[in-house]
């Protein structure tokens, strides 16, 4: 009996010390694969997940972050559709873990997917109704499905808690597609005030401009903008309608002309419209 006690010890001791220089194995790897992520060597990093996730328990905490750390690698090697599978599976076993639905969330934007995308950032901002980026991102997905009422109210919001030049833009952006000319011109123009560089508000208070045949206030901020991006084929289409439309002709078909080489087909229709028909005056 004294005897089987004994071998019961050893047993138990060994039994302890193999699971010990298990786990110690298992913290290694997830070591060792955390810093080949941040080497971006994403391949070798996935090697050892695979391996952490054929060795760890199912409580083990170190198996959940591979396996989200592996979806991870999947997003970052473009291997999109594996990551968006895994992902399903994380977020149904781990609905606490938000961060998963973040990735989720950036697969989706990859893959083109703006509903799955607008699910995953709105579910976000329930959790975090005070996060004015998320609620930024979740009001351009609004505004990419046409919803511009719903846009504009969270944008409202997101500016009493912290305004910039993004969120203004995107208002005017609801306002534009509204066909609210005056409304739009204002937020580009608060976007501008607030970020004088801010390339998009300039493009887009330029588009209203032209629309509403302010030639001159048009070329106001396209001269801007081609400050910014001299080389941006939209600042030469627009900059040439502006000149052309202002009697500088020759100049403004110059630009349209550029623009049209460079690649922008819309300035075509606008060339041979504007300069290449006989025109007596």
């Amino acid at each position: 009996m004294r005897c089987w006690r004994i071998l019961s010890g050893v047993i138990v001791l060994i039994a302890s010390l193999t699971a010990q220089a298990q786990e110690d194995k298992i913290q290694a790897w997830s070591a060792e694969a955390d810093t080949l992520m941040q080497r971006e060597e994403f391949e070798n990093a996935l090697k050892l997940y695979d391996k952490i996730l054929q060795t760890a328990s199912k409580d083990n905490p170190i198996r959940k972050e591979a396996q989200y750390n592996r979806i991870v690698c999947l997003y970052s090697l473009d291997e999109l559709n594996t990551a968006l599978e895994e992902a399903n599976r994380f977020i149904e076993e781990t609905p606490e873990f938000p961060q998963a639905r973040l990735l989720r969330a950036f697969i989706y934007r990859d893959m083109d997917d703006t509903e799955g995308q607008l699910r995953d950032v709105s579910a976000l901002v329930r959790l975090n109704p005070l996060n004015v980026d998320l609620v930024k991102w979740q009001a351009y997905l609004l505004i990419e499905q046409e919803k511009y009422d719903s846009a504009k109210m969270q944008l409202k919001f997101a500016s009493r808690l912290r305004d910039d030049a993004e969120i203004q833009t995107y208002l005017g952006m609801t306002y534009y597609y509204s066909e609210d000319p005056d409304s739009a011109l204002y937020h580009f123009d608060k976007a501008i005030d607030l970020k004088p560089d801010a390339f998009p508000a300039l493009m887009y208070a330029s588009a209203v401009c032209l629309d509403e045949s302010a030639y001159d206030l048009a070329l106001n901020y396209l001269d801007k903008a081609a400050l910014l991006d001299p080389n941006n084929t939209s600042v030469m289409f627009y900059k040439g309608i502006a000149l052309a439309e202002t009697g500088k002709r020759e100049e403004g078909c110059r630009y349209l002309s550029k623009a049209f080489y460079a690649g922008e087909d819309a300035a075509g229709d606008y060339l041979q419209y504007k300069c290449f028909r006989y025109d007596p005056d």
